[in-house]
């Protein structure tokens, strides 16, 4: 059943990247109904078992990715400034061991903000970084670094 969208609705921008979605996956998955022909597709690199049958740059238009940026930079800008605000709390305060504990997890929780900052600075003053690139690779090592470090 087809929905009716009004121009400029939010919603409407939602329905068309979930329709998208979609319409890849089952792109993707139409051939895979059978374990003989998922054996086939496997080996001849087409379908859900390939890495380059979804264009992962396609899924969202420029200005969206650039919408999505901008929040994700601001909300690191936000927790950042956050976690500098409890460092000098708990740095201020008197030491125990579970003080301790705590400051070890908000050190890491700004180190992680601090990377997604990173990461989206970057891609704000490139177009967008390719997985194969160097500086990806570095960022997403210290990024589950960061996670690992602050218990996510």
């Amino acid at each position: 059943m087809p929905v009716v969208h009004k121009s400029g609705d939010s919603q409407s921008s939602f329905n068309d990247v979930t329709h998208q979605l979609t319409t890849l996956f089952l792109r993707a998955t139409s051939n895979v109904d059978d374990p003989n022909t998922m054996n086939a597709t496997h080996a001849h690199g087409t379908g859900l078992w390939s890495s380059s049958s979804v264009n992962a740059a396609g899924i969202l238009a420029a200005r969206q990715r650039r919408q999505i940026q901008i929040l994700c930079s601001a909300m690191a800008s936000v927790s950042i400034c956050a976690a500098i605000c409890a460092i000098y709390w708990f740095c201020m305060m008197r030491r125990n061991y579970r003080r301790d504990l705590v400051l070890m997890l908000i050190l890491g929780d700004f180190y992680k903000s601090m990377w997604y900052l990173i990461h989206g600075s970057v891609n704000f003053g490139r177009s967008q970084v390719q997985s194969n690139e160097p500086f990806c690779q570095v960022s997403g090592f210290m990024l589950q670094m960061a996670l690992q470090a602050c218990g996510e």
